[in-house]
């Protein structure tokens, strides 16, 4: 993501760089001129913000895929933990009845 983020500026400031304006007979720049040049910077810029925007949407929606991945394998683990709990206490009073028996 930085790479591409760095890369937008990069093209904006390059085409700030490269701008010319059409010069006015009596000196000066075309008021029009200028206009739209301003006008396709700050449509460049809003490029960059929705890819960003864009960017940081599908990171937040990964980040909740994964929360939500590993909060079911949390819960199955205390599950699997919790029979294996059981099962232990069975196995135990098992074997204490068995020992019992033969004792």
């Amino acid at each position: 993501m930085e790479i591409k983020e760095l890369e937008g500026l990069s093209e904006i400031a390059r085409y700030i760089e490269e701008i010319e304006f059409k010069k006015k007979s009596l000196g000066g720049c075309s008021e029009e001129d200028v206009m739209e040049k301003i006008g396709d910077i700050c449509g460049m810029y809003e490029d960059l913000i929705r890819e960003l925007c864009d960017t940081q949407s599908q990171l937040e929606d990964s980040a909740q895929k994964r929360q939500e991945e590993y909060q079911k394998k949390s819960t199955e683990l205390l599950e699997s933990m919790k029979q294996i709990q059981e099962y232990r206490e069975h196995a135990v009073t098992r074997a204490e009845e068995e020992a019992a028996q033969i004792l």
